[in-house]
């Protein structure tokens, strides 16, 4: 499994295959629910990518290990 740099830009708007085939199965996933069956968060070690209604990627944070708040970054944010 490849390790996402933490708040790599260049992941909003990819779908899940291409996610997958950039940085290859997640550690854990979640955010499923009875409406929502695919899971909505791949946690890649610290690192967690998040998929929207439609399917892309559109959040992705970085919970670092030192117990900080940690860092996000939205495709809003990223001028996608």
């Amino acid at each position: 499994m490849a390790s996402p740099s933490a708040l790599d830009p260049s992941l909003f708007g990819l779908t899940r295959e291409q996610v997958r085939e950039r940085l290859g199965e997640p550690n854990d996933v979640g955010l499923t629910s009875r409406r929502y069956k695919t899971p909505r968060l791949w946690l890649y070690g610290t690192v967690e990518v998040y998929f929207g209604k439609d399917g892309l990627v559109d959040l992705i944070f970085d919970d670092d290990e030192k117990g900080g708040s940690g860092k996000s970054i939205s495709s809003s944010k990223a001028g996608g």
